[in-house]
């Protein structure tokens, strides 16, 4: 067994391991870590396909790797904004059309090709094995535009990643940046190999494979360590507010540095809250809801609370993915005593206390203005 493909099932083992742990740790905490899980699977298991089977298996392993890649994209776009940026989005999926297309064009090709032995047996040297110049081709351009998806994921997230660093000062983000670094070199010695003697490719292709490990482990151990991690990021939110199931306010704080033409409108904000939920209720129904209001510099979100008890309003003057889910989290740890208090003919001050508390727990970096 070469030393690549030891590295190889080294790597698929950990990342069980690790994926399994983490999925553990996700539920407890109630974490969404579908698309972390969705990287761990596709690498997992493409690492397999390409090492343990013949090379027609290896190709569809190229096109898990491939998926891994994306989905790791969209996980770090989630801090990034509320959606994906779609110029990159495109650029991502157009290339993986292309993988796909020349994977499919390959398969053909092995399923008719006399040598398909031979090949199965130097997978790792295929393209110094192969001797149709037009299939030859193919492969080359497959996996260099796999190295173009796997580059731009890991450029785009390690920029995401490291502005929330600078703005956070949060040692697993650096720890993530550091990781996202590794990967980059990872690709980086992908590109020349073709242009290598078969040793020289080999060499090459173990040294990168070592950098992807380091990167890889870096990032998902960092996650088992610090799960909740990025939904601690800070994100800047102007204020809280509750309102029971009549829309009367139950609870207000605003946050520290907030800019001066917000403050003292919460009469104003409650008048209008109520008002723009009776029209929409006698538009469309009873069941009608507002979710969101983009005022400009603003962004209102509107979250219902369980047993229809209340909303919780929640201004902040950005939006992104991973806070529209850390709300939802939020939301999940409230008790079914504070619930139903909101309700109540007076709203006690245990209530607040209590409140703040579960504020701060799941965003720490809130400091509440003075009242």
């Amino acid at each position: 067994m070469d030393t690549v493909s030891i590295v190889g099932y080294t790597l698929s083992a950990v990342l069980i391991v690790l994926g399994i742990v983490l999925l553990i740790k996700s539920i407890r905490l109630q974490i969404n870590i579908n698309l972390l899980f969705v990287v761990i699977l596709c690498s997992a298991v493409g690492n397999l396909l390409a090492i343990a089977f013949g090379m027609i298996a290896a190709l569809v392993g190229q096109i898990l790797i491939s998926i891994g890649f994306i989905a790791l994209f969209f996980h770090y776009e989630s801090i990034a904004a509320r959606k994906p940026n779609m110029l990159i989005t495109g650029v991502l999926l157009i290339l993986f059309a292309m993988v796909v297309a020349f994977n499919f064009l390959l398969i053909i090709f092995l399923s008719n090709y006399d040598q398909i032995e031979v090949v199965n047996q130097n997978k790792q040297t295929f393209f110094f094995e192969i001797d149709n110049p037009v299939y030859k081709a193919a492969y080359v351009l497959e996996v260099y535009f796999i190295s173009i998806i796997a580059l731009i994921t890991f450029i785009r997230s390690f920029v995401v990643i490291f502005r929330a660093y600078r703005l956070s000062k949060s040692k697993p983000a650096l720890v993530d940046s550091i990781g996202l670094g590794f990967l980059i070199i990872y690709r980086l010695l992908f590109l020349p190999r073709y242009f290598l003697s078969g040793e020289q490719f080999m060499l090459i292709s173990t040294i990168a494979l070592g950098f992807s490990v380091v990167g890889l482990l870096m990032i998902l151990i960092n996650y088992v360590v610090n799960p909740s991690y990025l939904y601690l990021l800070p994100f800047p939110i102007h204020s809280f507010m509750i309102y029971n199931n009549n829309g009367v306010l139950c609870y207000s704080r605003k946050v520290e540095q907030v800019q001066p033409e917000m403050e003292n409108k919460d009469i104003l904000i409650t008048g209008a809250f109520s008002a723009i939920s009776s029209l929409i209720q006698e538009s469309l129904g009873a069941d009608a809801k507002i979710q969101y209001i983009d005022a400009h510099q603003y962004q209102i979100y509107f979250n219902p609370l369980p047993r229809n008890s209340g909303t919780l309003v929640v201004i902040a003057y950005g939006e992104t993915a991973l806070f529209l889910k850390s709300l939802r989290r939020f939301i999940a740890r409230i008790s079914s005593e504070l619930l139903d208090s909101l309700n109540t003919v007076t709203v006690q001050t245990s209530f607040e206390l209590q409140i703040d508390k579960l504020i701060q727990k799941s965003y720490p970096y809130v400091n509440f203005a003075k009242k």
